[in-house]
């Protein structure tokens, strides 16, 4: 933020000072407001690749998907080897649950950058939801070739796992992910649901409360420590943890 005030003092309208003041306000989540300055950044720059990436993540935020994906074609008709750009309109196109036309940009952008581990991680996540959890293992591995500490690959790991009903695998690969970062509210939360599948519903509540003491907040930990109360026989318990996820 100082060296935006320095921008400011020397630069009130230049390209850096605008994007600056986009991109602090985007990490805030201010998404409305970051546009107002990209698209000052833009009337200086229209062609600035980089701008109209940033541009569209923002809209992406606001839910204005189709919006974003105008910006997407538009950094792609300057540079159609963005593999930014290729990486951003696949996760908007997976938002829109076209997933033929995600995994087509996923497999363009891996086939610029064949390393990128985000990109592995992201077109596992899509295959994983969409069902296909053997295929999404194979990519989580692809990218643990290449990262073998990654908590978050270890963790979406678990989950496809998970959907397959191996919970003891599943729980191997979040007790490594926390090994590396005991904060993973994510993992806890997820082992917790591998150890309600198994049936060990105490257990399980002592993971969706460590979950919870990082991120109070956090719904679906809520959620799911309703459902292993109620497998205890404490119904009453578990509708405080309903109603506090429903918040």
């Amino acid at each position: 933020e100082e060296k935006l005030k320095q921008l400011d003092r020397m630069s009130p309208d230049s390209l850096y000072t605008y994007l600056g003041h986009g991109v602090l306000n985007f990490e805030q989540g201010k998404y409305g407001e970051a546009i107002i300055w990209f698209d000052k950044a833009l009337r200086i720059e229209p062609q600035n690749v980089g701008v109209l990436i940033f541009k569209s993540i923002s809209l992406s935020g606001l839910n204005k998907l189709d919006d974003a994906l105008s910006c997407l074609d538009e950094a792609l008709s300057i540079d159609s080897n963005s593999v930014w750009a290729l990486r951003c309109k696949s996760l908007a196109l997976y938002m829109k649950k076209e997933y033929g036309k995600a995994t087509e940009y996923f497999d363009k952008a891996l086939a610029l950058s064949t390393n990128d581990i985000g990109l592995i991680n992201n077109k596992g996540v899509m295959l994983d939801d969409q069902g296909k959890h053997k295929e999404a293992i194979t990519l989580f591995d692809r990218a643990l070739v290449i990262d073998s500490n990654d908590s978050d690959i270890l963790t979406n790991k678990g989950r496809a796992l998970d959907h397959l009903g191996h919970h003891k695998e599943a729980i191997e690969c979040y007790d490594k992910a926390l090994s590396l970062n005991r904060n993973h509210d994510k993992a806890l939360n997820n082992k917790g649901l591998a150890l309600n599948s198994l049936g060990k519903y105490e257990d399980a509540i002592i993971q969706y409360d460590k979950a919870l003491e990082i991120e109070p907040n956090y719904k679906s930990a809520l959620h799911n420590k309703g459902i292993a109360i109620s497998k205890l026989g404490k119904y009453e318990e578990a509708i405080i943890q309903y109603d506090k996820a429903l918040e």
